[in-house]
């Protein structure tokens, strides 16, 4: 190093500890808010307000319209029951049908293995 860097490098930690103690001794003190800030604050949370009821709205919504297909589901089941089918084997082709078919092929093949490994077949 030269002297110079040095000179610097000795330098700078001295420096920067009295600034950080300063800072703490001597914060400064808060803006005042002037009637035009707090009109201003007072529009932003309205803003915000308004966009959220907007959202708690949207989510009422699709919540009735899913409970109202819940509903209808459950009204065909007790149909499917009334006129004698499994409504537990009937679910079950349901959610086959719902996922890819190469994952029921391989969860069934398992199954089965497992079943015969365990005399269940």
């Amino acid at each position: 190093m030269t002297k110079q860097e040095t000179e610097i490098a000795a330098d700078a930690p001295a420096e920067a500890a009295p600034t950080k103690t300063r800072a703490k001794r001597d914060p400064k003190p808060p803006m005042k808010e002037t009637q035009g800030d707090l009109d201003t604050k007072a529009e932003v949370f309205e803003v915000a307000r308004e966009k959220l009821l907007g959202f708690v709205e949207r989510i009422q919504a699709q919540d009735a319209i899913a409970q109202e297909a819940r509903d209808a589901v459950k009204e065909i089941y007790a149909e499917v029951q009334s006129q004698g089918y499994s409504v537990k084997a009937l679910k079950t082709c349901v959610k086959e049908l719902a996922r890819e078919r190469d994952d029921v092929i391989e969860e069934r093949a398992t199954t089965d293995l497992y079943r015969g490994q365990l005399g269940l077949l």
